[in-house]
């Protein structure tokens, strides 16, 4: 079943106005992780709507391969994988669909440091994965073109459970630029138009607007690492 995730890009202060004062038990929550991106230097893989990204926890590393599109296209083989996660994303004034195939990474795949020496961004995918890109995309991951973009530091909470909706907030550090705070609430198509009522009550409650402009954190980071890299 498709998912629908509602999200909206806020200002940095609506992170905290959203989960309150309590610094001991918000540091107890937060999750924190790293988070990189696969393209070229010219973002050729963004450009056909697919993205490749790595994300380092304490949990261990995975990477997911992403394809986004208006609206929903034939995935061939992928549609039957038990690594395929589709969904709805909505933001304000538009939706993207979505699907994902993640795919977990063996320990010391990845640079200890960020300028470490990265392995062939191939040698990270599954094959299901590389089938995935050259399926949807014109760019072949084996030819040596992509590079990492980033890193960016990440922290994800959720909101206690008295509020009226639980919300995944997310906020992204990336060098040289503003953070970007997403925040987040997936549900069951039938559950959608409630669900976003809820949100904006909850907004409305604490003061938040959405950002002017949105569009999703990627696409927004992404932006910002080819500007300031």
């Amino acid at each position: 079943m498709t998912r629908v995730e509602l999200k909206a890009l806020v200002c940095a202060a609506s992170y905290r106005r959203l989960l309150g004062d309590d610094s001991a038990a918000l540091h107890r929550r937060v999750r924190r992780h790293q988070v990189y991106f696969l393209d070229t230097p010219e973002l050729a893989l963004r450009r056909c709507g697919i993205v490749v990204r790595v994300r380092r926890t304490h949990r261990g590393d995975d990477v997911a391969v992403k394809l986004r599109r208006r609206r929903p296209v034939k995935l061939g083989s992928a549609r039957w994988s038990p690594n395929l996660q589709v969904e709805l994303d909505a933001l304000p004034g538009y939706t993207v669909w979505s699907a994902a195939l993640s795919h977990p990474l063996g320990p010391d795949m990845l640079p200890a440091k960020p300028a470490g020496r990265w392995p062939p961004p191939a040698t990270l995918l599954s094959v299901e994965q590389r089938e995935f890109v050259h399926t949807h995309a014109s760019v072949r991951v084996e030819d040596g073109g992509l590079q990492p973009h980033g890193p960016i530091e990440a922290s994800r909470t959720r909101t206690r459970s008295r509020s009226r909706v639980r919300l995944a907030l997310e906020r992204w550090a990336l060098p040289a630029s503003a953070d970007l705070v997403e925040v987040s609430t997936k549900c069951r198509p039938t559950h959608a138009l409630a669900r976003a009522d809820a949100v904006a009550a909850l907004f409305a409650d604490h003061g938040i607007e959405p950002a002017a402009h949105q569009q999703t954190k990627t696409d927004a980071a992404l932006s910002m690492l080819r500007r300031t890299g």
